[in-house]
This record gives structure tokens, C-alpha cells and sequence, in this order.
């Protein structure tokens, strides 16, 4: 092995303002911050959703389900007639 090479590295010496600057740079980053006006449009969007489950939900358990208006839905008879 060469160790004449190695005998002519030296050590490298640091800023000593780098921690420093990599600290305020790591506290102006915003990127994770989430507007007020986001929240708001995804309050909204979350708000509206839940309306139209919530309207869905009540137009199914007011209409009639049974197997009957499923039939007549379909031109299908309800009865058992065809099989007498």
C-alpha cells in the first residue's frame, strides 16, 4: 500500500457560522404550514359531503324498498303467479 498519500491529506475546517445558517434556514421553511384559507375550503368541501350523505341517507329510508317496488322498477311482476 501508498501511504504517501495519505500523509498529505488535511483536515478540512468548518464555517463556523454553517450550524448556524442551517438552523434559520430550517426555521423559515413554511412548507408545511397549511393556510387559513385552505382549512377553510377543505372545511367546506368536508361540510358539503357530509350534507349530501346526510340527504342521500334520508331520501333512501323515506322511499319505499321493498322487493315489490324493486320488481316494478324493473317491468318485472311481484307475484308468483307464473309459477301456479
Amino acid at each position: 500500500m501508498n501511504f504517501e498519500n495519505l500523509e498529505n491529506i488535511h483536515k478540512v475546517e468548518v464555517s463556523p457560522f454553517l450550524f448556524t445558517r442551517i438552523k434559520q434556514r430550517i426555521s423559515n421553511d413554511n412548507t408545511g404550514m397549511i393556510s387559513s384559507l385552505q382549512i377553510k375550503v377543505i372545511s367546506l368541501s368536508l361540510i358539503a359531503i357530509l350534507c349530501l350523505n346526510l340527504a342521500t341517507f334520508i331520501n333512501y329510508s323515506k322511499s319505499d324498498n321493498s322487493l315489490e317496488s324493486y320488481a316494478n322498477l324493473m317491468h318485472l311482476t311481484s307475484d308468483n303467479t307464473i309459477y301456479k
